[in-house]
């Protein structure tokens, strides 16, 4: 009776432990059975120790990015290796947490998850962003609320695309149009700045050229003969002049 009992255990045991061996070969429906979830490919062992490429993975999962801080390459060896030898559903909750604590505005988490804090007007990295989370960018690329593509003067559909964009996606479009700007393309001038410059002027911010300064004084309708000639200025007066925004020369 003792023997029965003891094969009778036996086969117990060991039909448990093939679907245990079954889920760290990488069987889902095992990995189901034995864990309750299947894993990433990357990810066969549920207790770890975890390579670097399951790591990524889940980092990746969860929503954060290669740019964060804590993104798995970038960690010490210690830290590495005490992540890496939790469970897999404990290091999916680790991670978790950094991006749910990047989701409501915390500094620290965004930099760990995203590798860039975000304004306060734009708690979400993936959006959708709100008019006041764009118009921020818009202002940070410095581009002006007169400019044809401000946030506030897009169609709905327009609007509606770039707010579901993430954030570095929705920031490049707009920092595009203002380095197009800068570069003289009059159409991108007139989104950014609400003007086209003149040929003499390619940046709205300046500093300003010489040529520029007398551009706008022969553009206002001031003559040559004028007193405050941008020839006619000392080096200090020019310098100040130039340095001003295009609107407010003269």
């Amino acid at each position: 009776m003792l023997m029965q009992r003891f094969y009778f255990y036996r086969d117990l045991y060991d039909t448990m432990e093939a679907i245990k061996l079954d889920s760290d070969a990488g069987n889902l429906i095992q990995q189901q059975n034995c864990f309750g979830s299947a894993l990433p490919a990357d990810c066969p062992l549920f207790f770890g120790p975890h390579t670097m490429a399951c790591m990524e993975t889940v980092w990746a999962s969860v929503g954060c990015l290669p740019a964060g801080t804590e993104h798995p390459p970038k960690l010490s060896t210690a830290d590495f290796n005490t992540l890496s030898v939790l469970t897999y559903t404990d290091l999916e909750a680790h991670m978790t947490s950094i991006k749910s604590d990047a989701d409501t505005g915390t500094d620290a988490a965004q930099l760990k998850c995203f590798g860039i804090a975000l304004p306060t007007d734009c708690p979400t990295y993936g959006g959708p962003h709100t008019a006041d989370c764009l118009k921020v960018m818009w202002g940070l690329v410095g581009c002006l609320p007169a400019g044809n593509e401000y946030p506030d003067k897009l169609s709905t559909a327009d609007f509606d695309s770039l707010a579901a964009k993430d954030y570095r996606s929705a920031y490049g479009d707009m920092e595009k149009i203002k380095t197009d700007a800068d570069g003289g393309d009059l159409i991108q001038q007139q989104n950014c700045f609400g003007i086209a410059l003149p040929g003499d002027c390619p940046t709205y911010n300046g500093p300003h050229s010489n040529a520029c300064l007398k551009t706008i004084w022969g553009a206002v309708g001031c003559l040559p003969a004028g007193d405050e000639y941008p020839d006619k200025l000392t080096s200090a007066q020019q310098a100040v002049l130039s340095a001003l925004t295009y609107r407010l020369v003269f």
